[in-house]
């Protein structure tokens, strides 16, 4: 019998799995009884739609790199195996869009260390589209002052508590990707990009 490919795991046997995952997580949850009112809604369906179109670029983009699938180690196989276990928790299209280049840079990537993997899996499941685009956005130097006064430091980035980008900075915050800065004279409370930053931009940004 024809062994799979590297391609086929990825793309192929991770849907089956991931039902059975479901299954195993949903036994006893009483909302599980709700699973068929919700599989006939129009956001269902939308979601279903984007995933789909989403999978099928994936797969597209996999099968022209053939010889790069084969070379993969487990860091790089681990990352790619997370990235697309989060396609089917994502109902946002930006967001779907952020992990098909996380899945597409990982593969040219191979300078990707295990616990390095190990944290972008994380980051990359957890990380909304809105937090995604912020630190994108950014140099990698950017300083920020997220409080209701505007810092003394003029490099720094001013943000409200209660804004939309507050929302995201603390989210960031929670997620390890903002952490204080070192104190400086006038710069006190100032929040950084945490170093695993240019890694994971670098696989967020499109080829």
């Amino acid at each position: 019998m024809k062994k799979p490919t590297k391609l086929e795991k990825i793309t192929g046997s991770l849907p089956a799995n991931i039902a059975s995952t479901l299954v195993a997580a949903l036994a006893g949850n009483p909302f599980a009884a709700l699973l068929p009112l919700f599989s006939s809604t129009l956001a269902s369906e939308r979601h279903k739609k984007r995933l789909e179109d989403t999978l099928v670029n994936i797969s597209s983009d996999l099968a022209s790199v053939q010889d790069e699938l084969s070379d993969l180690d487990d860091a790089q196989y681990k990352l790619i195996n997370e990235a697309v276990l989060a396609l089917f928790q994502t109902i946002d299209s930006e967001k779907l869009a952020y992990l098909r280049n996380v899945i597409n840079n990982t593969v040219d990537d191979c300078q990707i260390e295990d616990q390095e993997a190990a944290i972008l899996a994380r980051l990359v499941r957890d990380l909304s589209a809105a937090e995604a685009t912020f630190v994108i956005s950014y140099p990698s130097d950017q300083t920020f002052m997220l409080s209701e006064t505007p810092p003394s430091d003029s490099a720094a980035l001013h943000i409200l508590p209660a804004s939309e980008q507050g929302l995201i900075a603390t989210g960031l915050v929670s997620l390890g990707l903002l952490v204080t800065a070192e104190p400086t004279f006038d710069g006190a409370g100032r929040l950084r990009f945490s170093p695993i930053v240019p890694k994971l931009v670098s696989l967020l940004e499109a080829i």
